[in-house]
């Protein structure tokens, strides 16, 4: 949320930054998989882990063809399906902290 703020008080200005946003968007996508070969567990914990990158990947991927999803399903959205997808990354973090002991 800092992130859209800063954007938005930056437009305000005229100079809106969106590299925060960015980082904040795509930084876990690429810290994720290095903190997992740097550090690897034994736990079920990374597999849940896997699965919400797993998740959230899709997630990017429907956000980014939101148009050509609805156009060949013609009732769901690329957009509706992120949040979808999301929602189950959410979901595959609990069963991951859990297990982390």
């Amino acid at each position: 949320m800092g992130s859209v703020v800063y954007w938005y008080l930056g437009e305000q200005r005229g100079a809106g930054d969106l590299r925060p946003y960015v980082l904040v968007q795509f930084g876990p996508a690429l810290l994720i998989p290095m903190m997992l070969l740097l550090y690897p567990c034994r736990s079920k914990a990374r597999a849940w882990i896997l699965a919400t990158l797993g998740c959230y990947t899709m997630a990017k991927l429907c956000e980014s063809a939101d148009t050509a999803i609805f156009t060949q399903l013609g009732w769901i959205s690329g957009h509706s399906l992120k949040h979808l997808w999301a929602a189950l990354a959410a979901l595959c973090v609990a069963p991951a902290l859990n297990d982390s002991a």
